[in-house]
């Protein structure tokens, strides 16, 4: 690579991690940007530029094409990847960032192609009367909205067959509502060991370490970080050390809620690594149900001994996946709840993860539907009589969900979908607990059940979207095994 002096790091390393996602989908953006920040020796202001380039690219592709589409003679996807990648990086900061100079914009978007990406003379001519004309315009345009599947798809940068999935699904008001919430920052949010601490005192102690925190509405064992950045600073804390709290969703957290843990109850965590549900149920049981958890994934599972160990989550064994299939072929029948985090496409996630929706096919679900249903067989064969298994994923899709349920019901007539019950969750020793945290917030009652009537659909699935478009988009159904 040329010599880079006087090129922005920051926009350098974005530059190079969107054209390893453009001609690698399969790569994490997270591990792209920690290379790069490696590699070229980033500062933690260049570090923040390159992380908010790339993610406002990604969140944004499809719209970022219809701003310099009418500029081209040929279709976006025509375009030369690196060429591309520019176009699209004007763009962006062009329109979704303030206080960037527009000649700023040009001048350093023809630098990158010319000492980043080598470009020849008559590609960087192009680029550069391509961005003039860019950043010569003072409105974004808009898609065009003959077709309401392609402007949704363009205005929100979601492929178009997710829009119809997302309209089929929810209907046209709520679709348009949740696409336009998927370019928003996620929120972050901490969940408290509620063995070692409140909310309120975990509060307490990240403002010592100038970290602000605030209550999280709608689950009191949870605070809510008010941006991103901060994790870094909070995992580095004495606090992330001894176990007081663990960085997990809303939408994730609610998984154990509608385990409901039971005193007394043996319960399996089936894909557990790495170990947030697996330690969320043993806290909310505090010891008193035994919680075992395995996963497929050897290494992913020493995740699970190290947040057990950290977090001091009483009353779990680890098992190695081999042992629990030998129980499931004894037809031990063995726990009184099983629950099946299941592998999937992760589609829930794309505010979080945006690099998701351009990787996922309708191939993709295909084959996620297929390990789905292999995995809740194997759960099937380890529910005792009367027991219940909890299918969970943190896709929105019913080809992973519904679907993949209405296949087993159909293969296990021994199982019924048992909608969480306002009386059951009184009875959870865990929404007790939560309970308590909500007592010492001064709130009367905890919104636990609440919530779970409210997100408890007509078929029985518990599904955080369209309810709650700013959790990750998680779907969960209680399975029970007739008596």
């Amino acid at each position: 690579m040329n010599d880079l002096h006087g090129i922005s790091p920051g926009r350098t390393a974005a530059c190079l991690i969107l054209l390893e996602l453009a001609e690698a989908p399969d790569r994490e953006l997270q591990a792209l940007l920690d290379h790069q920040a490696t590699r070229l020796g980033l500062d933690d202001r260049d570090r923040r530029l390159a992380a908010a380039l790339a993610l406002a690219v990604l969140r944004y592709a499809s719209y970022l094409d219809v701003q310099y589409r009418p500029f081209l003679r040929i279709a976006p996807t025509q375009v030369k990847p690196p060429v591309r990648v520019l176009l699209r990086l004007a763009a962006a900061q062009r329109f979704l960032f303030d206080r960037i100079p527009p000649h700023a914009i040009v001048h350093e978007t023809v630098e990158l192609g010319r000492r980043v990406f080598r470009l020849r003379e008559g590609e960087l001519r192009f680029l550069n009367a391509v961005a003039r004309k860019i950043v010569s315009q003072e409105q974004p345009r808009e898609p065009e909205a003959r077709d309401p599947v392609r402007y949704l798809s363009a205005r929100w940068s979601v492929p178009e067959f997710l829009v119809r999935l997302f309209l089929r699904k929810y209907g046209e008001a709520p679709t348009r509502e949740l696409l336009a919430t998927l370019g928003d920052e996620p929120v972050t949010t901490l969940r408290v060991n509620i063995l070692k601490c409140s909310a309120r005192e975990l509060i307490e102690r990240l403002q010592r370490h100038q970290i602000q925190a605030s209550p999280c509405p709608e689950l009191p064992s949870a605070v809510v970080l008010p941006d991103p950045s901060l994790i870094s600073r909070a995992v580095a804390t004495p606090e992330f050390r001894d176990g007081f709290f663990y960085v997990q969703d809303c939408a994730s957290q609610f998984v154990a809620h509608v385990v409901m843990p039971q005193a007394g109850e043996r319960i399996l965590d089936l894909c557990a690594a790495p170990g947030g549900k697996t330690t969320h149920l043993a806290e909310l049981a505090g010891g008193q149900v035994q919680v075992v958890a395995t996963d497929q994934d050897a290494e992913r599972l020493e995740l699970v001994r190290e947040n057990v160990a950290r977090l001091g989550s009483p009353n779990v064994e680890i098992w190695d996946y081999e042992r629990v299939r030998a129980v499931a072929e004894q037809q031990a029948q063995a726990f009184d709840a099983v629950l099946v985090d299941a592998p999937c496409s992760a589609l829930g996630t794309i505010r979080r993860h945006p690099e998701i929706r351009w990787r996922i096919t309708p191939a993709h679900l295909a084959r996620f539907a297929r390990v789905q249903e292999e995995v809740l067989d194997l759960a099937a064969r380890l529910v005792g009589p009367g027991g219940r298994m909890v299918y969970a994923t943190c896709s929105p899709m019913d080809t992973e969900n519904a679907e993949v349920v209405l296949r087993f019901l159909e293969r296990h007539p021994e199982f019924a979908v048992a909608p969480p019950s306002a009386e059951r969750a009184q009875e959870s020793v865990g929404i007790r607990s939560v309970a308590t945290e909500a007592a010492a917030r001064g709130e009367p009652d905890a919104p636990i059940a609440q919530l779970l009537q409210r997100l408890t659909s007509p078929d029985g699935f518990v599904r955080t979207w369209p309810h709650f478009p700013q959790w990750d988009g998680f779907e969960m159904v209680v399975l029970r095994r007739k008596e």
